[in-house]
């Protein structure tokens, strides 16, 4: 009887394995038939095997961080977009929001009355000083560098706020502070995310946070980068990695997958983390181990997961 159980598991073990290999090459098929027809199928599922940002940040501050809360540095907060993101996804946040638009700084003030929300009326740079920002009608695109004339970006973004190029944009003094001194004027210790959204001001961002970075005192960061034709400077990976290269950051995540020649105004963000937490998640992989959502480990079922 127990040759018989035994011969039955091995026999429902191949044939788990059987259906799940037939499973897959249907599912490659069908995908495959589809892109005859120019169709893609974009799963999006806030899971961390699906690149998902707000689980990623979840994981990482579960998994890598362990804190009673967690210090959230907003650059580039606009309406308030990732304040709601990270009071969803972060235990008891503590969130530094930077914007220089008068406006939607008092929109923020008004929507965002907690105690451990801080808004601020600046814009982060490399410097100390009064910078020239260019508010334009399409707020989204505020930013420290002015558009690029005539680019397929600002023609879309007229028609998108019901506006003409001669009254697109205003220019505004505006102040402007360093992340470093920031958490020097408000003993700030340790920064655990930092995101920046600031079209296409990031890398001058991260130059004002020197100090932070070289004492490995921001934990994660997460920021833009414009690729395509939008504002007059353009960002690339280098601009990026070249502040990182010295304080051993590494790049864990790009979001989107795309190319300037189908979409000019191509962008993504990124997720770098410091070296311990890198550390981490490379312990985690050689562990081999299975985390639901998050990897699969090697297996006899499942020999090319990585």
């Amino acid at each position: 009887m127990y040759q018989n159980y035994a011969l039955f598991q091995l026999n429902f073990q191949d044939s788990t394995i059987f259906m799940s290999k037939i499973i897959s090459l249907l599912k490659r098929k069908f995908i495959n038939f589809l892109r005859i027809f120019n169709i893609e199928i974009l799963i999006k599922k806030n899971l961390v095997k699906y690149n998902s940002y707000d689980a990623i940040h979840a994981f990482i501050t579960k998994n890598f961080i362990k804190k009673d809360f967690f210090i959230i540095f907003d650059v580039g907060a606009n309406r308030g977009r990732s304040i709601d993101r990270f009071k969803k996804i972060v235990k008891n946040p503590i969130i530094h929001s930077f914007e220089p638009t008068p406006h939607l700084y008092k929109e923020l003030k008004k929507n965002y009355i907690e105690k451990n929300i801080f808004i601020n009326q600046l814009a982060v740079g490399e410097t100390n000083e009064k910078k020239t920002l260019y508010s334009y009608k399409h707020d989204l695109m505020n930013s420290l560098f002015p558009v690029k004339s005539n680019s397929k970006f600002e023609k879309s973004r007229i028609l998108a706020s019901n506006s003409i190029k001669d009254k697109f944009v205003e220019k505004l003094d505006v102040k402007s502070i360093t992340v470093d001194e920031y958490c020097k004027d408000n003993h700030i210790a340790e920064i655990d995310i930092l995101k920046i959204d600031t079209q296409g001001y990031e890398d001058k961002v991260l130059q004002g946070a020197k100090e932070m970075l070289r004492s490995k005192k921001i934990n994660v960061i997460e920021l833009e980068l414009i690729i395509g034709i939008a504002f007059e400077k353009t960002l690339g990976f280098y601009d990026i990695e070249a502040t990182f290269k010295d304080f051993g950051y590494k790049l864990i995540s790009i979001q989107n997958a795309h190319n300037i020649i189908a979409y000019s105004n191509y962008q993504t963000n990124l997720i770098y983390v410091k070296e311990n937490i890198y550390k981490n998640i490379e312990e985690m992989h050689l562990k081999n181990i299975d985390i639901p959502g998050v990897t699969r480990g090697v297996s006899k079922n499942h020999p090319y997961s990585y």
